[in-house]
């Protein structure tokens, strides 16, 4: 059917002139931006208060200053559990890339080098979030520690660079820790590598490779939270916690791995210095303890091969 001419209703239709197509839209938008303001306004009364944070926004601190100290915003009481790994669990020496000038000397692989490295992520990722606002201080204990703290602190590097957070994400010491004159034990805990004095008010974060009986731990930690050092605050991360009961009873704030009581050596733990540049945690057999109890054995002489009639020995090679 033919449509009516559009003239014939233009009688009935609202004039649609410049102004009056501009005062429609003008009441639309002031009418979206009043709900938009309503809706702001029960967001903001509904939301519950944010607390304010000593160190200011995660981009950085209120105050001058890159290092100062601060209450971190993680649960600085809560222990971070580590990965159980039970008494029946081991790796054959097979199985695995083991350098097979240890293997005789092993029983089987506890830790697998690819598992500790996905650990110490979670490590780096843990003390990450709970000292975002903070500067660290590491106390590395040589020298067992100084493999996984490779590791730990490159970790932690790139996730503070991936978080684009402008702190300086932490700093580090390493340091010797002995406790003993002689052959004898004297009670007190001597650290050294490092200017104590420098350490108050700062936020350590002492970084050891195995808690076993924890006896020396613990008084690392009275030394480092009493009157002679004062820093601020003090944990403990720790790769091993030892199930054995020879413990104290201290535990880690952050710990890898809880390991059966058995003598475990690699990742930079040795045996009487032999073992550091395994990458895998390894169990020693008898014939190792026996092998390396006076340390490395002497390197037998290598024969130099007898050179050819008329011709000079070769350049380089070495005398014995």
């Amino acid at each position: 059917r033919p449509r009516a001419p559009h003239a014939a209703n233009t009688s009935t239709l609202t004039p649609r002139g410049p102004r009056a197509g501009t005062a429609r839209r003008a009441g639309g938008l002031g009418l979206s931006l009043g709900v938009a303001a309503v809706y702001v306004v029960l967001s903001a009364s509904l939301a519950p208060p944010r607390p304010l944070s000593p160190a200011g926004p995660r981009g950085g601190p209120r105050r001058a200053g890159r290092m100062h100290p601060a209450v971190p915003e993680g649960p600085l009481g809560v222990r971070r559990p580590p990965l159980v790994i039970s008494d029946d669990t081991r790796y054959s020496l097979d199985h695995l890339d083991v350098p097979t000038h240890y293997k005789p000397y092993l029983d089987s692989v506890l830790i697998p080098h690819g598992l500790i490295l996905d650990r110490v992520l979670k490590l780096a990722d843990d003390i990450n979030q709970d000292y975002v606002h903070l500067t660290p201080h590491m106390l590395v204990v040589l020298k067992g520690s100084s493999g996984f703290f490779h590791d730990l602190q490159k970790a932690m590097f790139r996730q503070h660079i991936a978080e684009r957070n402008t702190l300086i994400p932490f700093t580090y010491d390493f340091v010797k820790v002995s406790s003993y004159s002689g052959t004898a034990s004297t009670g007190q805990v001597n650290i050294t590598g490092v200017d104590l004095s420098s350490l108050e008010g700062r936020h350590v974060i002492v970084v050891e490779d195995m808690i076993d009986t924890g006896l020396t731990m613990t008084k690392i930690l009275e030394l480092l939270q009493g009157d002679t050092v004062r820093a601020a605050s003090v944990r403990v991360v720790a790769l091993l916690e030892k199930r054995t009961p020879r413990s104290c009873g201290l535990k880690a704030d952050y710990a890898g791995f809880e390991v059966p009581d058995a003598f475990v050596v690699g990742y930079s733990m040795d045996y009487e210095e032999v073992f550091r540049d395994m990458q895998h945690v390894c169990i020693i057999n008898e014939r190792g303890i026996q092998e390396f109890r006076s340390g490395l054995p002497s390197c037998p002489s290598t024969p130099t091969p007898a050179a050819d009639a008329g011709a000079s020995p070769t350049a380089g090679a070495s005398e014995t």
